[in-house]
C-alpha cells in the first residue's frame, strides 16, 4: 500500500466516484474535496469542505491531506502589526537578479517538508 493522498473535486459525481473507486483499488487514500458541505463522497478516507477559488481554503485542504488531519488556523489580532503586509507578491525576475540562479520548489512539497520539520 502507497501512502499517496489524492485531493478530488467533483467527487460526488459520477465520474468522481469511479476515480475514487479505482484509486481506493490501488491503495490511494482519496480526500474529496467539495465547495458545499453535505456533498458526501462514497468510499472515501473523509470529505473536506474548502472553495478552491479562495487561496486560504486551499492551503488548509492541502495542510490537512498532508497532515492527515483536519488543520484549525486561527490569528490572536494582538499579534497582528498594522503595517503587516495584506497580500505578499514579488517579481522572480528581481529576485534572480538578486540573488542569482535558485530552484523553484512545489507548494504541496514545501509544505510537507515544514509539517514534518525537516530543513
Amino acid at each position: 500500500m502507497t501512502s499517496s493522498t489524492l485531493l478530488i473535486t467533483g467527487a460526488s459525481d459520477s465520474t468522481g466516484r469511479h476515480l475514487i473507486a479505482a484509486a481506493s483499488e490501488k491503495g490511494l487514500r482519496c480526500m474529496p474535496v467539495a465547495q458545499h458541505a453535505g456533498h458526501k463522497a462514497d468510499g472515501a478516507a473523509e470529505n473536506l469542505v474548502a472553495d478552491l477559488l479562495d487561496p486560504a481554503a486551499l492551503e488548509r485542504v492541502i495542510m490537512s491531506a498532508l497532515a492527515g488531519y483536519e488543520i484549525g488556523v486561527s490569528v490572536n489580532p494582538e499579534f497582528v502589526r498594522s503595517d503587516e503586509i495584506k497580500i505578499p507578491y514579488g517579481m522572480p525576475v528581481l529576485l534572480e537578479s538578486t540573488i542569482g540562479d535558485y530552484r523553484e520548489h512545489a507548494l504541496i512539497g514545501t509544505l510537507g517538508w515544514m509539517l514534518r520539520g525537516e530543513n
